[in-house]
Protein backbone atom coordinates (compact mmCIF):
# COMPACT_ATOMS: atom_id res chain seq x y z
CA UNK A 1 0.00 0.00 0.00
CA UNK A 2 2.65 2.21 0.56
CA UNK A 3 3.96 2.22 -2.76
CA UNK A 4 0.68 2.72 -4.18
CA UNK A 5 0.09 5.65 -2.29
CA UNK A 6 3.72 6.99 -3.19
CA UNK A 7 3.30 7.33 -6.66
CA UNK A 8 -0.24 8.80 -5.63
CA UNK A 9 1.37 11.89 -3.51
CA UNK A 10 4.26 12.44 -6.50
CA UNK A 11 1.15 12.55 -8.60
CA UNK A 12 -0.49 15.13 -6.93
CA UNK A 13 2.84 16.91 -6.56
CA UNK A 14 3.61 17.21 -9.77
CA UNK A 15 0.28 18.81 -10.80
CA UNK A 16 -0.08 21.07 -8.21
CA UNK A 17 3.22 22.06 -9.00
CA UNK A 18 2.18 22.69 -12.44
CA UNK A 19 -1.02 23.93 -11.73
CA UNK A 20 -0.33 28.03 -11.96
CA UNK A 21 1.29 27.79 -15.14
CA UNK A 22 -1.34 26.53 -17.14
CA UNK A 23 -4.84 27.30 -17.17
CA UNK A 24 -7.64 24.08 -16.49
CA UNK A 25 -8.76 22.43 -20.03
CA UNK A 26 -12.17 23.77 -20.84
CA UNK A 27 -14.58 21.51 -20.42
CA UNK A 28 -17.33 23.35 -20.84
CA UNK A 29 -19.04 21.60 -23.84
CA UNK A 30 -19.18 18.45 -21.37
CA UNK A 31 -19.41 19.61 -18.05
CA UNK A 32 -22.26 21.65 -17.17
CA UNK A 33 -22.74 23.87 -14.13
CA UNK A 34 -25.43 22.98 -11.87
CA UNK A 35 -26.26 19.60 -13.17
CA UNK A 36 -24.91 16.04 -12.14
CA UNK A 37 -22.61 15.09 -14.71
CA UNK A 38 -23.13 10.83 -14.05
CA UNK A 39 -20.47 9.01 -15.99
CA UNK A 40 -17.10 10.52 -16.32
CA UNK A 41 -14.13 8.75 -17.90
CA UNK A 42 -11.19 9.04 -15.90
CA UNK A 43 -8.31 10.96 -18.83
CA UNK A 44 -5.77 9.02 -16.79
CA UNK A 45 -7.20 5.62 -15.92
CA UNK A 46 -9.75 4.67 -18.60
CA UNK A 47 -11.19 1.95 -16.09
CA UNK A 48 -11.73 4.55 -13.53
CA UNK A 49 -15.14 6.33 -13.74
CA UNK A 50 -16.80 8.99 -11.44
CA UNK A 51 -19.64 11.17 -11.42
CA UNK A 52 -19.61 15.01 -11.18
CA UNK A 53 -21.45 18.66 -9.59
CA UNK A 54 -20.05 21.79 -11.02
CA UNK A 55 -21.84 24.22 -8.75
CA UNK A 56 -23.40 27.23 -10.77
CA UNK A 57 -20.97 29.77 -9.06
CA UNK A 58 -18.40 27.45 -10.55
CA UNK A 59 -15.70 29.21 -13.08
CA UNK A 60 -12.92 28.51 -14.78
CA UNK A 61 -10.94 31.08 -13.12
CA UNK A 62 -11.90 30.21 -9.60
CA UNK A 63 -10.07 28.54 -7.22
CA UNK A 64 -12.82 26.08 -5.78
CA UNK A 65 -12.77 23.22 -3.01
CA UNK A 66 -13.39 19.92 -4.24
CA UNK A 67 -15.06 17.43 -1.91
CA UNK A 68 -13.74 13.41 -2.90
CA UNK A 69 -16.81 11.32 -2.25
CA UNK A 70 -16.12 7.33 -1.82
CA UNK A 71 -19.14 4.85 -1.50
CA UNK A 72 -17.81 1.92 -0.08
CA UNK A 73 -20.06 0.21 -2.96
CA UNK A 74 -18.75 2.40 -5.74
CA UNK A 75 -22.66 3.81 -6.08
CA UNK A 76 -21.49 7.24 -6.82
CA UNK A 77 -24.96 9.22 -7.04
CA UNK A 78 -25.76 8.51 -3.28
CA UNK A 79 -23.43 10.73 -1.44
CA UNK A 80 -23.25 12.83 -4.17
CA UNK A 81 -26.90 13.46 -4.01
CA UNK A 82 -27.05 14.09 -0.06
CA UNK A 83 -24.31 16.82 -0.53
CA UNK A 84 -25.15 18.28 -3.68
CA UNK A 85 -27.47 21.12 -2.59
CA UNK A 86 -25.28 22.15 0.27
CA UNK A 87 -22.24 22.05 -2.14
CA UNK A 88 -24.31 24.76 -4.48
CA UNK A 89 -25.03 26.53 -1.72
CA UNK A 90 -20.90 27.04 -0.72
CA UNK A 91 -19.78 26.65 -4.23
CA UNK A 92 -17.80 22.84 -4.17
CA UNK A 93 -17.13 21.00 -6.47
CA UNK A 94 -18.55 16.92 -5.98
CA UNK A 95 -16.39 14.10 -7.22
CA UNK A 96 -17.65 10.77 -6.74
CA UNK A 97 -16.07 7.26 -8.05
CA UNK A 98 -18.06 4.29 -8.99
CA UNK A 99 -15.20 2.23 -8.20
CA UNK A 100 -13.97 2.77 -4.38
CA UNK A 101 -14.62 -0.45 -1.79
CA UNK A 102 -14.63 -1.41 1.32
CA UNK A 103 -14.24 -4.56 2.96
CA UNK A 104 -12.63 -6.42 0.38
CA UNK A 105 -8.60 -7.71 0.37
CA UNK A 106 -7.80 -5.48 -2.37
CA UNK A 107 -9.85 -2.52 -1.25
CA UNK A 108 -6.98 -0.13 -0.62
CA UNK A 109 -5.33 -1.49 -3.82
CA UNK A 110 -8.40 -0.21 -5.67
CA UNK A 111 -9.66 2.71 -3.82
CA UNK A 112 -5.59 4.11 -4.51
CA UNK A 113 -6.34 3.85 -8.35
CA UNK A 114 -9.71 5.32 -8.09
CA UNK A 115 -8.68 8.34 -5.71
CA UNK A 116 -5.41 9.23 -7.30
CA UNK A 117 -7.87 9.54 -10.93
CA UNK A 118 -9.98 11.39 -9.40
CA UNK A 119 -7.15 13.96 -7.78
CA UNK A 120 -5.48 14.07 -11.53
CA UNK A 121 -8.60 14.77 -13.03
CA UNK A 122 -9.45 17.80 -10.06
CA UNK A 123 -6.62 19.59 -11.31
CA UNK A 124 -5.97 19.01 -14.89
CA UNK A 125 -9.97 19.52 -15.82
CA UNK A 126 -10.99 21.65 -12.74
CA UNK A 127 -10.03 24.80 -11.09
CA UNK A 128 -9.59 23.07 -7.59
CA UNK A 129 -8.21 24.69 -4.33
CA UNK A 130 -5.17 22.01 -3.72
CA UNK A 131 -4.93 23.48 -0.21
CA UNK A 132 -8.47 22.11 0.28
CA UNK A 133 -9.00 19.33 -0.84
CA UNK A 134 -11.58 17.16 1.46
CA UNK A 135 -12.27 13.42 1.74
CA UNK A 136 -15.54 11.51 2.36
CA UNK A 137 -16.05 7.99 3.32
CA UNK A 138 -18.78 5.85 4.60
CA UNK A 139 -17.48 2.93 7.05
CA UNK A 140 -14.17 1.13 5.28
CA UNK A 141 -13.75 4.55 2.62
CA UNK A 142 -13.76 6.24 5.86
CA UNK A 143 -10.87 4.43 7.17
CA UNK A 144 -9.12 4.65 3.64
CA UNK A 145 -9.39 8.62 4.22
CA UNK A 146 -7.62 8.79 7.22
CA UNK A 147 -4.90 6.48 5.95
CA UNK A 148 -4.43 8.83 2.34
CA UNK A 149 -5.13 12.10 4.46
CA UNK A 150 -1.41 11.70 6.58
CA UNK A 151 0.05 10.88 3.07
CA UNK A 152 -1.65 14.01 1.25
CA UNK A 153 -0.14 16.60 4.11
CA UNK A 154 -0.82 20.15 3.17
CA UNK A 155 -3.85 19.61 0.41
CA UNK A 156 -6.54 17.35 2.50
CA UNK A 157 -8.00 20.30 4.70
CA UNK A 158 -10.96 17.87 6.46
CA UNK A 159 -12.47 14.95 6.35
CA UNK A 160 -15.86 13.58 7.06
CA UNK A 161 -16.54 10.08 8.01
CA UNK A 162 -19.79 8.30 8.19
CA UNK A 163 -20.18 5.22 10.13
CA UNK A 164 -16.12 5.14 10.86
CA UNK A 165 -15.02 3.30 14.37
CA UNK A 166 -11.86 3.00 14.14
CA UNK A 167 -9.53 3.59 17.31
CA UNK A 168 -7.52 6.77 17.72
CA UNK A 169 -4.93 4.37 18.45
CA UNK A 170 -4.87 2.56 15.11
CA UNK A 171 -1.69 3.76 12.76
CA UNK A 172 -3.81 5.70 10.05
CA UNK A 173 -5.33 7.94 12.86
CA UNK A 174 -2.34 8.29 14.67
CA UNK A 175 -0.43 9.24 11.23
CA UNK A 176 -2.90 11.86 10.23
CA UNK A 177 -2.99 13.43 13.99
CA UNK A 178 0.81 14.03 13.56
CA UNK A 179 0.70 15.86 10.09
CA UNK A 180 2.04 19.31 9.59
CA UNK A 181 -1.84 20.65 9.28
CA UNK A 182 -4.01 17.77 10.27
CA UNK A 183 -7.52 18.00 8.62
CA UNK A 184 -10.32 18.67 10.37
CA UNK A 185 -12.91 15.68 10.78
CA UNK A 186 -16.46 15.55 10.89
CA UNK A 187 -18.24 12.21 11.70
CA UNK A 188 -21.16 10.73 11.95
CA UNK A 189 -23.16 7.46 13.26
CA UNK A 190 -26.69 5.81 13.73
CA UNK A 191 -27.30 5.40 17.41
CA UNK A 192 -28.06 1.33 15.94
CA UNK A 193 -24.60 1.44 14.39
CA UNK A 194 -22.42 -1.16 14.68
CA UNK A 195 -19.48 1.28 14.71
CA UNK A 196 -21.23 4.05 16.73
CA UNK A 197 -19.66 3.21 19.67
CA UNK A 198 -15.82 3.18 18.53
CA UNK A 199 -16.69 6.47 17.04
CA UNK A 200 -17.84 8.51 20.10
CA UNK A 201 -15.02 6.48 21.75
CA UNK A 202 -12.74 8.15 19.09
CA UNK A 203 -14.34 11.61 19.11
CA UNK A 204 -14.12 11.59 23.08
CA UNK A 205 -10.69 10.77 22.37
CA UNK A 206 -9.94 13.63 19.57
CA UNK A 207 -10.99 16.14 22.65
CA UNK A 208 -7.08 15.05 24.05
CA UNK A 209 -5.99 16.86 20.06
CA UNK A 210 -5.79 20.34 19.32
CA UNK A 211 -7.52 18.68 16.12
CA UNK A 212 -10.83 20.24 15.03
CA UNK A 213 -13.86 17.52 15.34
CA UNK A 214 -17.74 17.69 15.55
CA UNK A 215 -19.75 14.06 16.15
CA UNK A 216 -23.40 14.07 15.25
CA UNK A 217 -25.86 10.91 15.63
CA UNK A 218 -28.65 10.45 13.64
CA UNK A 219 -31.85 7.96 14.21
CA UNK A 220 -31.02 4.79 12.12
CA UNK A 221 -28.25 2.23 11.19
CA UNK A 222 -25.13 1.74 9.21
CA UNK A 223 -25.12 4.20 6.54
CA UNK A 224 -23.98 7.58 5.12
CA UNK A 225 -25.89 10.24 7.45
CA UNK A 226 -29.50 11.76 6.77
CA UNK A 227 -29.29 14.77 4.13
CA UNK A 228 -29.59 17.54 6.95
CA UNK A 229 -26.44 15.85 8.77
CA UNK A 230 -24.42 15.93 5.33
CA UNK A 231 -25.56 19.40 5.10
CA UNK A 232 -24.03 20.15 8.58
CA UNK A 233 -21.23 18.61 8.04
CA UNK A 234 -20.12 20.70 4.58
CA UNK A 235 -21.24 23.39 6.41
CA UNK A 236 -19.41 22.84 9.09
CA UNK A 237 -16.01 22.46 7.48
CA UNK A 238 -16.76 25.06 5.48
CA UNK A 239 -16.63 27.15 8.91
CA UNK A 240 -13.66 25.46 9.70
CA UNK A 241 -11.92 26.63 6.73
CA UNK A 242 -12.86 30.26 8.04
CA UNK A 243 -11.49 30.17 11.63
CA UNK A 244 -7.93 28.35 9.80
CA UNK A 245 -7.68 31.12 7.65
CA UNK A 246 -8.27 28.90 4.33
CA UNK A 247 -10.32 31.40 3.26
CA UNK A 248 -12.22 35.18 4.47
CA UNK A 249 -14.60 35.09 7.34
CA UNK A 250 -17.76 35.94 5.79
CA UNK A 251 -19.39 37.20 8.89
CA UNK A 252 -23.49 36.49 7.79
CA UNK A 253 -22.44 32.92 7.21
CA UNK A 254 -21.12 32.75 10.42
CA UNK A 255 -23.99 34.20 12.55
CA UNK A 256 -26.58 32.47 10.10
CA UNK A 257 -24.77 28.96 11.25
CA UNK A 258 -23.76 30.00 14.84
CA UNK A 259 -27.60 30.37 15.35
CA UNK A 260 -28.56 27.34 14.11
CA UNK A 261 -25.93 25.39 16.03
CA UNK A 262 -26.70 27.28 19.50
CA UNK A 263 -30.63 26.47 19.17
CA UNK A 264 -29.77 23.08 18.25
CA UNK A 265 -28.01 22.81 20.94
CA UNK A 266 -30.63 24.75 23.73
CA UNK A 267 -33.32 22.26 22.20
CA UNK A 268 -31.52 19.02 23.15
CA UNK A 269 -30.93 20.50 26.43
CA UNK A 270 -34.70 21.45 26.43
CA UNK A 271 -35.93 17.45 25.79
CA UNK A 272 -33.64 16.39 28.40
CA UNK A 273 -30.64 15.21 25.87
CA UNK A 274 -28.78 16.75 28.22
CA UNK A 275 -25.55 14.67 26.95
CA UNK A 276 -26.00 15.73 23.62
CA UNK A 277 -26.37 19.26 24.63
CA UNK A 278 -23.07 19.46 26.61
CA UNK A 279 -21.59 17.80 23.63
CA UNK A 280 -23.08 20.32 21.34
CA UNK A 281 -21.75 23.33 23.92
CA UNK A 282 -18.34 22.19 23.83
CA UNK A 283 -18.15 22.08 20.32
CA UNK A 284 -19.62 25.09 19.29
CA UNK A 285 -17.41 27.56 21.80
CA UNK A 286 -14.51 25.60 20.10
CA UNK A 287 -15.89 25.82 16.56
CA UNK A 288 -16.49 29.77 17.25
CA UNK A 289 -14.12 31.03 19.20
CA UNK A 290 -12.12 33.70 17.28
CA UNK A 291 -15.70 34.17 15.18
CA UNK A 292 -18.52 34.92 17.13
CA UNK A 293 -19.05 36.12 20.66
CA UNK A 294 -19.53 32.59 22.51
CA UNK A 295 -19.94 33.89 26.08
CA UNK A 296 -23.80 32.76 26.41
CA UNK A 297 -22.58 28.92 25.19
CA UNK A 298 -19.95 29.28 27.88
CA UNK A 299 -22.67 29.93 30.92
CA UNK A 300 -25.25 27.63 29.22
CA UNK A 301 -22.49 24.53 29.20
CA UNK A 302 -21.63 25.37 33.08
CA UNK A 303 -25.06 25.93 33.85
CA UNK A 304 -25.48 22.16 32.36
CA UNK A 305 -23.01 20.81 33.86
CA UNK A 306 -24.08 21.44 37.75
CA UNK A 307 -27.24 19.03 36.89
CA UNK A 308 -26.79 15.92 38.44
CA UNK A 309 -28.61 14.35 35.89
CA UNK A 310 -25.80 15.31 33.10
CA UNK A 311 -23.49 13.03 35.09
CA UNK A 312 -25.75 10.33 34.86
CA UNK A 313 -26.43 10.61 31.47
CA UNK A 314 -22.79 10.39 30.97
CA UNK A 315 -22.15 7.88 32.92
CA UNK A 316 -24.79 5.92 31.77
CA UNK A 317 -24.20 6.07 27.99
CA UNK A 318 -19.97 5.52 28.87
CA UNK A 319 -21.39 2.05 29.85
CA UNK A 320 -23.69 1.36 27.62
CA UNK A 321 -21.36 1.56 24.98
CA UNK A 322 -18.37 -0.37 26.57
CA UNK A 323 -20.39 -3.15 27.13
CA UNK A 324 -21.94 -2.76 23.02
CA UNK A 325 -17.94 -2.87 22.34
CA UNK A 326 -16.93 -5.67 24.75
CA UNK A 327 -20.23 -7.11 23.15
CA UNK A 328 -18.40 -6.98 19.25
CA UNK A 329 -15.27 -8.80 20.91
CA UNK A 330 -17.25 -11.70 22.79
CA UNK A 331 -19.40 -12.17 19.43
CA UNK A 332 -15.61 -12.36 17.21
CA UNK A 333 -14.53 -14.46 20.11
CA UNK A 334 -17.16 -16.80 19.68
CA UNK A 335 -16.64 -16.79 15.61
CA UNK A 336 -12.68 -17.87 16.50
CA UNK A 337 -14.00 -20.67 18.34
CA UNK A 338 -16.58 -21.45 15.46
CA UNK A 339 -13.94 -21.51 13.21
CA UNK A 340 -11.11 -23.27 14.98
CA UNK A 341 -13.32 -26.37 16.21
CA UNK A 342 -13.81 -29.73 14.74
CA UNK A 343 -17.58 -29.82 16.19
CA UNK A 344 -19.70 -26.18 15.53
CA UNK A 345 -22.57 -25.42 17.98
CA UNK A 346 -26.35 -25.94 16.53
CA UNK A 347 -27.88 -22.24 16.16
CA UNK A 348 -29.78 -23.06 18.99
CA UNK A 349 -26.32 -23.06 21.32
CA UNK A 350 -24.98 -20.18 19.57
CA UNK A 351 -27.91 -18.38 20.35
CA UNK A 352 -27.34 -19.07 23.64
CA UNK A 353 -23.72 -18.42 24.06
CA UNK A 354 -24.57 -14.94 22.65
CA UNK A 355 -27.54 -14.14 24.24
CA UNK A 356 -29.57 -13.42 21.25
CA UNK A 357 -33.42 -14.00 22.91
CA UNK A 358 -32.02 -11.29 26.20
CA UNK A 359 -30.61 -8.80 23.34
CA UNK A 360 -33.81 -9.25 20.42
CA UNK A 361 -36.15 -8.31 24.03
CA UNK A 362 -33.93 -5.20 25.17
CA UNK A 363 -33.55 -3.67 21.72
CA UNK A 364 -37.77 -4.15 21.72
CA UNK A 365 -38.09 -2.41 24.96
CA UNK A 366 -38.61 1.30 24.21
CA UNK A 367 -39.16 2.56 28.06
CA UNK A 368 -34.93 2.76 27.91
CA UNK A 369 -34.32 4.13 23.91
CA UNK A 370 -30.65 4.24 25.01
CA UNK A 371 -30.19 0.63 26.42
CA UNK A 372 -32.37 -0.13 23.54
CA UNK A 373 -30.33 1.35 21.14
CA UNK A 374 -26.98 -0.39 22.50
CA UNK A 375 -28.92 -3.59 22.22
CA UNK A 376 -29.64 -3.15 18.34
CA UNK A 377 -26.05 -2.68 18.06
CA UNK A 378 -24.69 -5.50 19.52
CA UNK A 379 -27.38 -7.38 17.43
CA UNK A 380 -25.87 -5.63 13.90
CA UNK A 381 -22.52 -5.82 14.78
CA UNK A 382 -23.03 -9.44 15.39
CA UNK A 383 -25.47 -10.16 12.01
CA UNK A 384 -22.52 -8.05 10.42
CA UNK A 385 -20.22 -10.59 11.30
CA UNK A 386 -21.56 -13.74 10.60
CA UNK A 387 -24.10 -12.40 7.67
CA UNK A 388 -21.06 -10.81 6.23
CA UNK A 389 -17.30 -11.41 7.15
CA UNK A 390 -17.58 -14.64 8.32
CA UNK A 391 -19.66 -16.66 5.81
CA UNK A 392 -17.58 -14.67 2.82
CA UNK A 393 -14.74 -16.47 4.49
CA UNK A 394 -16.66 -19.82 4.41
CA UNK A 395 -18.06 -19.28 1.30
CA UNK A 396 -14.60 -18.34 -0.69
CA UNK A 397 -12.75 -21.16 1.10
CA UNK A 398 -15.76 -24.00 0.04
CA UNK A 399 -16.55 -24.97 3.30
CA UNK A 400 -20.19 -24.70 2.76
CA UNK A 401 -20.88 -26.64 6.08
CA UNK A 402 -19.67 -23.95 8.30
CA UNK A 403 -21.07 -21.37 5.63
CA UNK A 404 -24.34 -22.49 6.35
CA UNK A 405 -23.70 -22.63 10.23
CA UNK A 406 -22.91 -18.76 10.40
CA UNK A 407 -25.76 -17.80 8.20
CA UNK A 408 -27.92 -19.74 10.12
CA UNK A 409 -26.93 -17.61 12.99
CA UNK A 410 -27.59 -14.63 11.26
CA UNK A 411 -30.73 -15.40 10.39
CA UNK A 412 -31.45 -16.08 14.01
CA UNK A 413 -30.77 -12.13 14.44
CA UNK A 414 -32.61 -10.98 11.25
CA UNK A 415 -35.43 -13.72 10.56
CA UNK A 416 -35.60 -13.41 6.62
CA UNK A 417 -32.55 -11.04 5.50
CA UNK A 418 -32.42 -11.06 2.23
CA UNK A 419 -28.81 -11.71 1.02
CA UNK A 420 -28.68 -14.23 3.83
CA UNK A 421 -31.03 -15.90 2.78
CA UNK A 422 -29.46 -16.30 -0.57
CA UNK A 423 -26.13 -16.98 0.56
CA UNK A 424 -27.70 -19.80 3.10
CA UNK A 425 -29.49 -21.25 -0.01
CA UNK A 426 -26.04 -21.23 -1.94
CA UNK A 427 -24.30 -23.29 1.10
CA UNK A 428 -27.62 -25.63 1.49
CA UNK A 429 -27.12 -26.21 -2.01
CA UNK A 430 -23.87 -26.99 -2.40
CA UNK A 431 -24.55 -29.48 0.89
CA UNK A 432 -27.10 -31.14 -1.44
CA UNK A 433 -29.58 -30.19 1.31
CA UNK A 434 -32.16 -29.84 -0.97
CA UNK A 435 -35.26 -28.91 0.92
CA UNK A 436 -33.44 -26.24 3.50
CA UNK A 437 -31.79 -24.29 0.13
CA UNK A 438 -35.54 -24.07 -1.45
CA UNK A 439 -36.61 -23.02 1.75
CA UNK A 440 -33.95 -20.03 2.24
CA UNK A 441 -33.76 -19.53 -1.80
CA UNK A 442 -37.99 -19.01 -1.11
CA UNK A 443 -36.90 -16.23 1.42
CA UNK A 444 -34.76 -14.17 -1.01
CA UNK A 445 -36.61 -14.49 -3.69
CA UNK A 446 -39.83 -13.34 -2.18
CA UNK A 447 -37.61 -10.15 -0.95
CA UNK A 448 -37.91 -8.61 -4.24
CA UNK A 449 -34.56 -8.11 -4.33
CA UNK A 450 -33.37 -10.54 -6.72
CA UNK A 451 -33.96 -10.92 -10.39
CA UNK A 452 -34.22 -14.01 -11.92
CA UNK A 453 -31.16 -13.95 -14.54
CA UNK A 454 -28.93 -13.36 -11.64
CA UNK A 455 -30.98 -16.32 -9.75
CA UNK A 456 -30.52 -18.62 -13.04
CA UNK A 457 -27.02 -18.23 -13.93
CA UNK A 458 -25.80 -18.35 -10.20
CA UNK A 459 -22.78 -21.52 -10.28
CA UNK A 460 -23.83 -22.33 -6.39
CA UNK A 461 -27.21 -22.70 -7.24
CA UNK A 462 -26.49 -25.32 -9.40
CA UNK A 463 -27.17 -28.55 -7.70
CA UNK A 464 -31.09 -27.29 -6.85
CA UNK A 465 -31.69 -26.17 -10.30
CA UNK A 466 -33.71 -28.83 -11.93
CA UNK A 467 -36.09 -29.16 -9.39
CA UNK A 468 -39.75 -28.61 -10.39
CA UNK A 469 -39.78 -25.93 -7.09
CA UNK A 470 -36.64 -23.65 -8.21
CA UNK A 471 -38.25 -24.01 -11.49
CA UNK A 472 -41.70 -22.71 -10.60
CA UNK A 473 -39.59 -19.75 -8.29
CA UNK A 474 -37.72 -18.23 -11.08
CA UNK A 475 -41.01 -18.34 -13.46
CA UNK A 476 -42.38 -16.47 -10.71
CA UNK A 477 -39.66 -13.63 -10.40
CA UNK A 478 -40.17 -13.38 -13.97
CA UNK A 479 -43.62 -12.62 -13.79
CA UNK A 480 -43.33 -9.74 -11.61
Amino acid sequence: MRVRIVVLILTLSSIVASATAQQPVDDSLFFRVGEVTENVTSGTNSSRHYAVYLPKGYAKSGNHPVVFLMDPRGVALRPLELFRETAERLGYVLMSSYDTLSDADSAYVVNDDALSAMLVDAQVRFAVDPARLYLAGFSGTAHYSWAIAAQLDGHVAGIIGAGDGLSIREPEVMATLRMTRPPVYFGTAGVEGFNYDGARMRDLALDTTAVGHRFATFDGGHSWPPRDLADMALSWIHLRAMRSGLIPVDSSFVDSLFAIDSRAAREMEDVGLLADAARRYREIAADYQGLADVKSIRMDLGLLALKADLRHQMTRREQLSRRALLYTLEAKSFADTYRDSEEHPSQAEAVEQLRLVKLVQEAADESDPDASAAARRMLASAFSAFSFYEARRYLAERDFERAAGVLRIALAIRPGAPFTCLQLARAEAQLSHVDAAIEALTCAVNSGRFGSETLASDPLLVPIRSDPRVEQLLVGVSDR
